[in-house]
């Protein structure tokens, strides 16, 4: 796992102070829940954490590993900003069980980290298993690959964030979900926790507004990247 910093640090510190600060809590934390973790602060917050292995008892803070470790972080996440006035951005590998693996989750971690700094935004502590299309599109638009010409997709996409930004509503997170949930009506309430009813009358507006029939999947991966693009470029006070 690597930690860094973001923000302007407040005071007369510097970051290299800040970053043994959150050395320190991160080392506190660990001690508490993951014996045996090691912490190292240089440039960022390196932290090899040592995870129960099969027939160890685990302390019951932490015997639901899925969730354990990622709420340690956001607590950690939570204490940073209130007590530095930063933002602690970080990327977490998949686990490593033999020496040989190492490399590999270093790579992982830091890539998980370059796409949370990139973004800007919540989940500043990103799982290299949950990159997902953020990978790519994080690297096609700092190697320039992205330009300034918009297609059909990404003017759908502005003119739908334009129109929310008018009139205060939810239809890009709306269409966001919809495509993430692979077009299924069902699922996309819920998530939105919303009747479906309520969904569809969305949908209709989307298609009014943009042009486009949400409903026909041949829209969907072209949308769901001109969505991710726009997130990259999104101005960070929306």
């Amino acid at each position: 796992m690597i930690l860094d910093l973001v923000g302007e640090v407040p005071r007369s510190e510097n970051h290299d102070a800040a970053r043994q600060v959150v050395a320190g809590l991160v080392r506190r934390r660990l001690g508490e829940s993951y014996p045996g973790s090691l912490v190292h602060a240089d440039t960022a917050v390196l932290a090899l954490v040592r995870l129960p292995a099969a027939g160890d008892v685990a302390p019951p803070a932490i015997q639901d590993e899925a969730t354990a470790l990622p709420a340690a972080l956001a607590a950690l996440q939570a204490t940073v900003e209130r007590e530095l006035g930063l933002r602690l951005v970080g990327g977490v590998e998949r686990q490593c069980r033999i020496l040989a693996e190492y490399r590999r989750g270093f790579a992982e971690a830091r890539e998980a980290l370059r796409v949370g700094r990139t973004l800007g935004r919540r989940p500043a502590i990103m799982h290299f298993d949950q990159l997902g299309a953020a990978r790519y599109l994080t690297r096609m638009s700092a190697d320039g690959a992205v330009d300034d010409l918009h297609d059909r997709y990404q003017e759908c996409v502005e003119r739908v964030a334009d129109y929310d930004a008018r009139k205060h509503t939810p239809l890009l997170h709306t269409l966001e979900t919809y495509l993430s949930c692979g077009g299924n009506i069902a699922r996309t309430a819920e998530q939105l926790y919303v009747h479906r009813n309520t969904l569809v009358q969305r949908l209709d507006k989307l298609q009014e507004l943009v042009g486009l029939d949400p409903h026909d999947s041949t829209h969907w991966l072209p949308l769901h990247i001109a969505l991710g693009l726009w997130r990259l470029r999104e101005p960070r006070s929306r």
